[in-house]
């Protein structure tokens, strides 16, 4: 199957989509070997949580092509963390992080603004710590609650759900459906945006990148993230 696919249809890049590719590390490690042992050539990215951390698991996806995780942070304030009952904390993303940096694997963290109980404090704390851990690549979003998560019902018990149409849920969305008390929806989409340029408009990020840049392979995925990220969030009009 898996040669019928590369072979025909050319495919290079594959997105292995899971809410947790690695919640089963020995069935992560059994696949890596296969794919090895089987020489695919393929590169691929997919998902992991910051409790996950494997270094036999990390390097075995290495091998097999994996070239980026993407990681579901949330925070970098413990006690939304905790408030959210996600169940990490933050040192746990930068261990993840760091890890990954050593495997060679490259690090896309998520961060939610607006989760309930935040302030312009917690978010801006949240935003210096992407900073400091500095992953490869991140992305803010607007804290959305999916239905039949607990997420959900924390939200809804505390009466912060004000969009219930389900179109604007999507995954990787920018709309707001919940109320943020401390902060105005207005105002926390400008503090997105500034999140973004306060992060990848750094001088020293700006050379790594530029480092990247001089491999052929991540210049063209750095072109892909990059126009859509300057569009968005980057450009000065915004």
């Amino acid at each position: 199957m898996e040669n019928h696919v590369i072979g025909k249809f050319g495919i290079r890049h594959v997105w292995m989509h899971a809410d947790d590719f690695t919640c089963s590390p020995e069935y992560v490690k059994k696949l890596c070997k296969a794919i090895i042992n089987r020489k695919i050539k393929i590169k691929w990215w997919t998902n992991t949580r910051v409790d996950k951390l494997d270094k036999e698991m990390f390097q075995l996806m290495k091998e097999a092509g994996c070239f980026m995780l993407s990681i579901g942070g949330e925070s970098g304030n413990a006690q939304i963390l905790k408030m959210i009952k996600k169940g990490t904390k933050p040192e746990h993303i930068k261990d993840t992080v760091k890890l990954l940096r050593k495997v060679g694997i490259n690090s896309l963290v998520y961060f939610l603004m607006g989760l309930p109980g935040e302030t312009r404090e917690t978010i801006q704390e949240t935003v210096d710590f992407a900073k400091q851990i500095n992953p490869d690549y991140v992305e803010f979003y607007p804290a959305t609650p999916y239905p039949g998560t607990e997420f959900f019902d924390i939200v809804r018990a505390k009466n912060l759900v004000v969009d219930v149409n389900w179109d604007n849920y999507m995954t990787g969305g920018s709309h707001f459906v919940i109320k943020t008390p401390g902060v105005r929806k207005e105002e926390l989409d400008k503090i997105i945006r500034k999140a973004y340029r306060e992060f990848y408009l750094r001088p020293a990020y700006a050379w790594i990148l530029f480092k990247r840049a001089l491999r052929p392979a991540e210049f063209l995925r750095l072109m892909s993230f990059g126009f859509g990220y300057f569009r968005r969030f980057l450009s000065p009009t915004n």
